[in-house]
């Protein structure tokens, strides 16, 4: 099992703390190591990738037990979040030096915006 959003939080204030190096690479591993379990759905659950889904059908999937949802795990959460992850952008600066806008996140050509869309 992997990190809750706050264990991943914590993990960010190692960074900035100093106690985890301050590299990119630091900050890829917490992130690829967030927990991707959604505990909603049956065991035996179909898992669903989706996109362009309208919200009204997405909602009656979630309430679905029988269909295994990336939105219902830690790391959609954290992702979902990182625009107001304050623990995050703290991290990032000590990393990069750069102080990040709400705007450089819908960014696909800024720094971060490269490094969360790839």
């Amino acid at each position: 099992m992997g990190y809750t959003v706050d264990e991943a939080n914590k993990e960010l204030e190692k960074i900035i703390s100093g106690e985890r190096p301050a590299t990119k690479n630091e900050l890829r591993d917490i992130i690829k190591n967030l927990d991707v379990t959604d505990n909603y759905a049956k065991k035996d659950a179909t898992t669903l990738l989706y996109s362009g889904l309208e919200d009204i059908k997405i909602e009656l999937l979630e309430k679905d037990r029988n269909v295994r949802m990336l939105n219902r795990t830690e790391a959609y959460r954290f992702l979902d979040e990182i625009k107001e992850n304050d623990t995050f952008k703290k991290a990032w600066l000590k990393v990069t030096g750069e102080v990040i806008k709400k705007a450089d996140f819908d960014n696909y050509n800024s720094n971060i915006g490269k490094f969360i869309y790839g």
